[in-house]
């Protein structure tokens, strides 16, 4: 084992990023977006902003100025920017030192491939990392929301971000299956603006999505209707409108995605080893990620599976929290063996 100046955690989601150091805490909780100024292609990329402060700008960006996300449903989309938020985060909390790297671990969606995941460890040692380990997203999160993950009996996770939800078992210190899809909160708020552009030729923003996901979004329908007020734009005129929205649309227009998420669980209880059936049965499922706080989430997997479903204390941050775990615990499970859910031999 190599000598490196900190073991660092960190949960690079499509929405935010978490940020733990070993001996210091959790000191990054953050949206993953940078602001950076380019006057033209010839020239270097600067950065202006991260994180909140850059989120500020979005949609009031001056001319020669940009907010990105740079990842897409989970996956790093945009390299540089990427870069910035990384190499940014990582000098805030534990500086740059080139004879002691810190050992980064970090997250990554179930479904990702052998190229992306060699773009995200590639990355991270450009920004500094003397070594990466990649743990996937949901094995991160079922340590962090307090399963017995290196248990013989097996747990079932559904971690519901804003890029990916990931569904997998996990036991004996691995995943025994997993499936991923993209019908998570980003693309819950697509089909927001595109069921509001097709029921009432209106079309409105990508953060007025969101805000009406948060204040109506709903699984199961509600007893009592709550309203909002949306603006937009008419389709076709650009004339600037005001119009109310009501939680049963919200519902309706999130049909698809619950759908979505019914499918993929049914599909991984399907492909279950036998012997680990009962184990998810007596237990039932677990529930993290900011998705998974929607009202009557829970409610609504139920009354579609008739299975337990139990949601994390704090969901947006159990993978951080699962690193936490893995790092502070590091020596003991290298000692017994259960090493499977690493990416790279530390």
């Amino acid at each position: 084992m190599g000598l490196f100046a900190y073991d660092v955690g960190i949960d690079l989601g499509t929405a935010n990023i978490r940020l733990f150091v070993k001996g210091k805490g959790i000191l990054v909780d953050e949206p993953s977006v940078v602001l950076i100024s380019q006057e033209n292609r010839r020239k270097r990329a600067r950065l202006i902003a991260i994180g909140h402060d850059a989120l500020n700008y979005m949609g009031r960006e001056s001319i020669g100025e940009r907010c990105i996300l740079p990842l897409k449903d989970g996956i790093i989309d945009q390299n540089e920017a990427a870069a910035f938020l990384l190499n940014a985060h990582l000098n805030m909390t534990v500086g740059r030192s080139h004879l002691f790297k810190p050992r980064v671990f970090i997250t990554y969606p179930c479904n990702t491939s052998d190229n992306n995941k060699k773009i995200l460890r590639d990355l991270c040692i450009s920004v500094g990392a003397g070594k990466v380990v990649l743990i996937s997203k949901p094995f991160a999160s079922a340590a962090g929301g307090g399963l017995h993950v290196f248990d013989a009996k097996g747990s079932m996770i559904v971690d519901m971000g804003a890029g990916t939800i990931d569904i997998a078992a996990v036991s004996l210190g691995g995943l025994a299956v997993s499936h991923s899809i993209n019908y998570a909160g980003n693309r819950m708020n697509d089909a927001i603006i595109a069921y509001f552009h097709s029921k009432n030729k209106i079309d409105i923003s990508w953060n007025a999505a969101e805000s009406l996901k948060l204040d109506l979004g709903c699984a199961v329908p509600q007893l009592h209707d709550r309203t909002s007020v949306a603006s937009g734009k008419y389709t076709g005129y650009g004339n600037q409108v005001n119009f109310n929205v009501s939680s049963k649309d919200i519902y309706e227009a999130l049909t698809d995605s619950r759908a979505a998420i019914i499918n993929s669980i049914m599909y991984v209880l399907k492909t279950l080893p036998p012997a680990m059936i009962p184990d998810v049965m007596e237990k039932g499922i677990y529930l993290t990620g900011g998705a998974s706080q929607m009202p009557g989430l829970r409610e609504f997997i139920y009354n579609e599976l008739k299975m337990q479903v139990n949601l994390a204390l704090e969901p947006t941050r159990s993978a951080i929290y699962g690193l936490k775990y893995i790092i502070n615990n590091l020596d003991g499970i290298l000692k017994q063996g259960k090493i499977s859910f690493l990416e790279v031999d530390i």
